[in-house]
């Protein structure tokens, strides 16, 4: 999610522009909330999760969870395979829906 969010916020520049150096920098962040502001898609995310429950229910209480120490951990089958669900649902997922924006 984190690579992918990146890849919106740099569709945002053009080639050979020089970048906003604020915009970069907090690029640099391992929040998904901040970094779907940066991409500019806050207002997206929100309108398809007043239309799609399952997309709301895998940001809200799944995708967000995760956070930059969560790769140290050791998660239990079930919670790696409801994180990968939430990602990739073709009809609910997260990755999915922020693909049309990527």
């Amino acid at each position: 999610m984190e690579c992918a969010l990146k890849a919106c916020i740099a569709k945002q520049f053009r080639e050979h522009d020089f970048p906003d150096k604020q915009i970069v920098n907090r690029s640099h962040a391992h929040d998904l909330r901040e970094l779907v502001r940066l991409a500019e898609l806050e207002s997206a995310l929100e309108a398809r999760k007043r239309q799609q429950d399952g997309l709301r229910d895998n940001w809200d209480k799944v995708v967000v969870k995760w956070k930059e120490t969560s790769r140290y951990e050791q998660p239990t089958q079930a919670m790696a395979e409801e994180l990968v669900r939430a990602v990739r649902d073709p009809e609910e997922g997260v990755l999915p829906w922020l693909e049309q924006y990527g």
